[in-house]
C-alpha cells in the first residue's frame, strides 16, 4: 500500500494545511510519503516538507513572511506591484530568507506533484518536481499565480500558467494518485461554496485574465462540491480526510494573529483525528515502515508554537 497526501490550496487559509503538516511530522514522526501533491499555497508548504525542513521553516514562513506587508498589502498597488507580490515570496523568502533545499527534493523518495493550468486550454498539468526539467521555484510560481491578485502567468517551455485552485481546488486528478491510500487536507469546511460567480473583482477582471481560465474560475463553485463529494466517497472507502470546522480568516487576509490560529487548529485537528492515528499506526507495524519513518523513536515533538497564544 502507497500513501499520499492531496492538500488544497485557498490562498492564506493554505496556514491550516500547514498545521497539520506539522502535526504529521511532530506529533506521529510521518517523515514521508510515497506521493505528494497541493494546489496553490500548498504546494510550497509540501516542497519545503518533501525536502525534508518543512517542520524547521513553515511557521516562520507562514507567520513572518505571509504576514508580511511585503508579500500582501494594498500598497503594493501603489508601488506598481501586484497586491499578491508573488515574485517576492518564492525570488526572496523561498530562494534566500528561508532557502528551499531542491536538491533535496530531487533526491527524496517522496514524489511531489505541483498542479498548475494552462492559461490556454484551462487545463490542468502535474509537473513532477523531481524530474521534471524546469526551475522548481518557477513551477511553484506557476502553482500560486492567481489571477487578479497577482495577475501574471508564468512561461514553462511552450506555453503560460497559472494557480489551478479554480479549476481544481484538491487536486485528486494527479494520475500518481492512483492505487494510494490518500490523506486529504482541506483548507475550507467541507460545505463552503465558492461564490465566484458573484464576484464583482472577477468581472472587473476579466479583460486581464484568458478566455479559458476565466470559465473555470466562473464554474469553480460547482468544481469545489463536485470534490467534496469525491472526497466523501473516499472516505467512506478508508481514504482520510482532514477539513477545518469553521472558515476561518479571508483568502488574502494575511493578519499573523490569524495564521497562527489557522497552523494551530489544523495541528490540533490533525492530532485529535482518529482515523489517522490509527493509519499511522498501522504504517509503524508496515514491512514498508522505514520508507515513512526515520528511526524507532517515535515520541512526539511538541513545537514551540504550540505553547504560546
Amino acid at each position: 500500500m502507497n500513501i499520499s497526501i492531496v492538500a488544497e490550496g485557498g490562498g492564506v487559509r493554505g496556514a491550516y494545511v500547514c498545521g497539520v503538516m506539522c502535526a504529521l511530522w511532530m506529533e506521529y514522526g510521518l517523515r514521508r510519503v510515497d506521493v505528494a501533491t497541493g494546489t496553490s499555497a500548498s504546494a510550497g508548504t509540501l516542497a519545503y516538507f518533501t525536502a525534508g525542513h518543512g517542520h524547521r521553516d513553515a511557521w516562520d514562513v507562514w507567520t513572518k513572511e505571509v504576514a508580511s506587508p511585503e508579500f500582501i498589502s494594498v500598497r503594493n498597488l501603489l508601488r506598481l506591484r501586484p497586491l499578491m507580490d508573488l515574485d517576492h515570496l518564492i525570488d526572496v523568502v523561498f530562494r534566500y530568507r528561508y532557502p528551499l533545499d531542491v536538491a533535496a527534493i530531487k533526491r527524496s523518495s517522496m514524489r511531489l506533484f505541483i498542479p498548475v493550468e494552462s492559461v490556454t486550454t484551462g487545463k490542468i498539468e502535474y509537473i513532477d518536481a523531481q524530474r521534471s526539467p524546469y526551475d522548481v521555484f518557477e513551477i511553484l510560481k506557476a502553482s500560486s499565480a492567481a489571477p487578479i491578485a497577482y495577475n501574471k502567468t508564468i512561461a514553462l517551455g511552450g506555453d503560460r500558467y497559472c494557480d489551478p485552485y479554480f479549476n481544481e481546488a484538491v487536486p485528486l486528478g494527479a494520475p500518481a494518485l492512483a492505487r494510494t491510500k490518500k490523506i486529504i487536507i482541506l483548507a475550507k469546511p467541507r460545505t463552503h461554496e465558492l461564490a465566484v460567480e458573484s464576484n464583482v473583482a472577477i468581472h472587473l477582471g476579466r479583460p486581464f485574465i484568458s478566455s479559458a481560465v476565466y470559465r473555470t474560475m466562473l464554474h469553480s463553485g460547482k468544481h469545489r462540491n463536485a470534490l467534496m463529494e469525491q472526497c466523501k466517497t473516499l472516505e467512506e472507502e478508508g481514504h482520510i480526510v482532514i477539513a477545518p470546522e469553521h472558515l476561518y480568516g479571508s483568502a488574502l487576509g494575511n493578519r499573523p494573529e490569524s495564521l497562527r490560529y489557522m497552523i494551530r487548529r489544523g495541528y490540533q485537528d490533525a492530532v485529535a483525528h482518529g482515523p489517522l492515528r490509527a493509519l499511522v499506526e498501522d504504517l509503524c507495524r508496515s514491512p514498508k515502515r522505514s520508507a515513512y519513518f526515520d528511526s524507532d523513536n517515535l515520541a512526539p515533538i511538541r513545537p514551540s508554537f504550540m505553547d504560546t497564544v
